[in-house]
């Protein structure tokens, strides 16, 4: 399941016997949180890798009830990371489930 699929109130920050740690943006796996620009959410998901999402993007995104498609996204992140090594995920990049 999508990390945006999830509800937010605790997706976000789930805690367990080593304290608290982010959810991934993209899958809902454990994420660590990287501090970044402001306007944006960075995250490093072992399954995802690093990458930067845009607070817009999710704000829009739990309005709408949208969610990743995660395989694709993924993808996407594979090779975005040959120009770049923190792809940055906003609107125009965002891959969704239809």
């Amino acid at each position: 399941m999508s990390g945006l699929g999830r509800s937010w109130d605790h997706a976000l920050v789930n805690k367990n016997k080593k304290g608290a740690y982010m959810s991934c943006l993209i899958c809902a796996g454990q994420a660590e949180s990287i501090e970044c620009a402001g306007g944006w959410e960075q995250r490093q998901c072992a399954q995802c890798g690093c990458y930067r999402m845009s607070q817009a993007l999710i704000l829009t995104m739990m309005e709408e009830g949208q969610i990743f498609d995660t395989a694709r996204m993924r993808q996407w992140l594979m090779v975005s990371r040959d120009s770049m090594p923190v792809p940055s995920i906003d609107r125009a990049q965002a891959i969704l489930m239809p």
